[in-house]
């Protein structure tokens, strides 16, 4: 239970991160959401599987499309800089 409220609050805090620097809207944001929390799951370390980097790379290109082209565009080079 308190690794699904943590995992909660720490894809909302991303979130509105992205909303911010990002200029991401109120249905982007719920998309977002739905996303990341299919992704990521309850965020319980003992019943998740560790994603592979071809799905990392979808998930990261899924979330972009959500974007629009020009945030998308920010959002993919700057994971790209984090991943290297």
């Amino acid at each position: 239970m308190i690794a699904a409220v943590g995992q909660r609050q720490r894809i909302s805090r991303r979130l509105e991160s992205w909303r911010t620097e990002l200029g991401l809207r109120d249905f982007q944001i719920r998309k977002l959401r739905e996303i990341e929390y299919g992704f990521h799951g309850s965020g319980n370390p003992f019943s998740e599987n560790e994603p592979s980097a071809e799905e990392i790379d979808i998930h990261e290109k899924q979330i972009a499309s959500v974007m629009g082209p020009e945030s998308g565009k920010r959002y993919l080079d700057k994971v790209s800089r984090t991943r290297h």
